[in-house]
């Protein structure tokens, strides 16, 4: 992704709509894209970064977050090594 956007090579597009890595700098790389990238983008981030982030970029972005902790479960069965 990092070098595309140093290519210059950015397919056209609408709005971007990831789920970004979270580790080291990947999130304030990201947000640097979007705030130069002038497009809408959705943001699959989990609430402790949007908290981070939502006073230094609160006139830039919008954070919508569940009112409480999502929890994900993989229906049983489809679990590699489920029952070994």
């Amino acid at each position: 992704f990092y070098q595309v956007i140093r290519d210059g090579c950015v397919p056209q597009h609408d709005v971007l709509l990831t789920n970004p890595p979270y580790s080291g700098d990947h999130f304030e790389r990201l947000l640097k894209f979007c705030s130069e990238n002038n497009k809408p983008a959705l943001l699959l981030i989990p609430d402790h970064l949007s908290k981070k982030y939502v006073q230094d970029y609160r006139g830039n972005y919008f954070f919508l977050t569940p009112a409480e902790r999502y929890f994900y479960w993989t229906p049983e069965g489809l679990r590699p090594n489920e029952g070994n």
